[in-house]
């Protein structure tokens, strides 16, 4: 078999100088993106990341988001769910007529984007960004019946400004909402 050309040129050896820049740089800013160091330290993107992975053995990182719970957040969350197992165990056909919903919440601030929310370490962190639990939102409904999906359904006032989900709301839109577009399915 004929030896292939390799393709492109060789990477440049690593100048021993740039490698404490580097990895002053990665300190002090771990979150700033590979093209941004290598703007600060008028290096190439190229050289930036041959020396974080060859000369300082660092990973590119991302960041894992999870949403900041109690334990008794926690505890409320279980008991509805193995109330809801039993009541299946008891009565397959449940199932057949079972009308599901749920809401969620969209954040409006405070946002973070995860594409771009890496950073270089040697080791992994585990680093985490935790939101509040009671920031600005928009709330949003929908169901799952055997029929299809309905929905979606804003808990908003008249004027169209953003509410939260309390029991007189949820009333008012299981009462009218529901009904109205569950309607056609009876």
């Amino acid at each position: 078999m004929k030896d292939s050309k390799p393709q492109g040129r060789p990477p440049l050896p690593t100048a021993p100088d740039n490698v404490e820049p580097v990895r002053d740089t990665v300190l002090r800013s771990p979150h700033r993106s590979t093209g941004r160091q290598a703007l600060a330290l008028s290096l190439s993107v190229c050289s930036i990341r041959r020396i974080l992975h060859k000369d300082l053995h660092y990973h590119p990182y991302k960041i894992q988001f999870a949403q900041e719970l109690s334990e008794r957040d926690k505890v409320s969350q279980i008991q509805p769910s193995n109330e809801f197992l039993g009541s299946v165990k008891n009565n397959s056909e449940m199932v057949n007529t079972l009308l599901m919903s749920d809401e969620v919440h969209f954040i409006v601030s405070g946002y973070v984007n995860k594409l771009k929310g890496s950073y270089w370490a040697p080791n992994n962190r585990h680093e985490l960004h935790q939101r509040p639990l009671h920031s600005g939102k928009v709330t949003v409904c929908c169901a799952v019946y055997c029929y299809g999906i309905i929905g979606p359904y804003f808990f908003e006032t008249e004027e169209g400004c953003t509410v939260s989900v309390n029991v007189e709301r949820y009333k008012v839109m299981s009462e009218i909402f529901l009904r109205i577009e569950l309607h056609p399915f009876r």
